[in-house]
């Protein structure tokens, strides 16, 4: 829950970008597709790496790893959407 909330500003923001950098700013249905595919895998490495056992480190450990994962899982995804939408 925590994590979902730390990656909902930064979302917000990477989806803004996204937009902003599309050619003549026009949402397709491909960029829908590619946003939803994008939240589910990094909603899906998120639960991953929280069901993980990190024995011999702290609690927040496992909170740590997930949203910086999620963060390039963001980004990466994103970024080779608007590649891919602008060739």
């Amino acid at each position: 829950m925590m994590t979902g909330l730390l990656l909902l500003p930064v979302l917000g923001i990477f989806t803004w970008l996204y937009w902003y950098f599309l050619p003549e700013r026009t949402w397709q249905r491909a960029d829908t597709l590619t946003l939803i595919t994008v939240i589910a895998l990094a909603a899906a490495f998120v639960v991953r790496i929280e069901k993980m056992d990190w024995t011999g480190s702290s609690p927040m450990w496992s909170q740590i790893v997930s949203v910086a994962g999620a963060y390039a899982i963001l980004i990466i995804g994103l970024s080779a959407g608007l590649y891919l939408r602008r060739r």
